[in-house]
């Protein structure tokens, strides 16, 4: 499969790290669906318990180097 017909590269559980961000890992909770520019968007709760809505193209599954 291509990006184009499955662009989600993460999945409930899964551990990602924030641009932006403390570099403390989230924890996916679920997918939400594409935004209006097209990019998947997850919902994730940080290591303070706060819930956010963030694209894919603002996570990694490594900590993001300033």
């Amino acid at each position: 499969m291509t990006r184009n017909t499955n662009p989600w590269r993460f999945s409930p559980g899964d551990h990602v790290y924030i641009y932006g961000h403390p570099q403390e890992p989230a924890i996916i909770t679920s997918a939400m669906g594409r935004g209006a520019a097209g990019w998947p968007h997850y919902y994730l709760v940080d290591s303070d318990g706060h819930e956010w809505c963030i694209p894919q193209i603002h996570l990694s599954s490594a900590p993001i180097q300033a």
